[in-house]
């Protein structure tokens, strides 16, 4: 799910299909982001990040950064 939020940050203006794939990810994600974080945090926190911004607009040394913290964590 959250590769294909990814992906729909990438649409063009008038993509219908995946301006509306994205509404309904960001609300699926955003609902069940608690349940995963009582089961494992580490999704919790990677489905957090991916919400408040996509990988296109991220420094990729942060987000190396992050992938290092989380995997430590593991």
């Amino acid at each position: 799910m959250i590769e294909l939020l990814e992906a729909s940050n990438l649409a063009f203006e008038g993509e219908d299909i995946l301006e509306k794939a994205q509404a309904f990810l960001i609300a699926t994600l955003r609902d069940t982001n608690t349940m995963w974080d009582e089961i494992d945090s580490s999704i919790s926190k990677h489905v957090t990040c991916s919400l408040e911004l996509s990988s296109q607009r991220r420094v990729q040394w942060f987000n190396v950064k992050w992938h290092i913290k989380a995997y430590e964590q593991n």
